[in-house]
């Protein structure tokens, strides 16, 4: 975050609150969604941890679960075929509505100015 920005918002008046609600988050609005997306995907994929320490079924977690669908029923692969794709549908709406800002937020230091 530039220094100028941190000037011209104390010249307008706002203090440190004004500062992060009306110049820092908007500037930094792709970078955050980006980073959020990201973090859901990893905290969605775990498996070894939540394997290792949920002993009931109720807290397993969807990787977990669709590894013993997968086992339980190995000559029906249609229906570990068909969880996993239910599975996928939160993530793709997830990078389908936040697309623009996953590309903005990737390519916001990629470019030399």
């Amino acid at each position: 975050m530039p220094s100028e920005l941190r000037d011209a918002a104390r010249l307008d008046g706002f203090g440190h609150l004004g500062f992060l609600t009306r110049v820092a988050i908007p500037v930094n609005r792709p970078i955050i969604a980006s980073f959020t997306l990201i973090t859901a995907l990893t905290a969605w994929n775990q498996y070894l941890w939540p394997r290792a320490v949920t002993t009931s079924e109720q807290w397993e977690t969807i990787q977990v679960t669709l590894r013993s669908v997968s086992v339980q029923n190995p000559e029906r692969l249609n229906v570990g075929v068909a969880a996993a794709i239910l599975a996928s549908l939160p993530i793709l709406a997830m990078l389908v509505v936040f697309q623009k800002q996953i590309i903005r937020g990737l390519t916001a230091g990629a470019v030399k100015g």
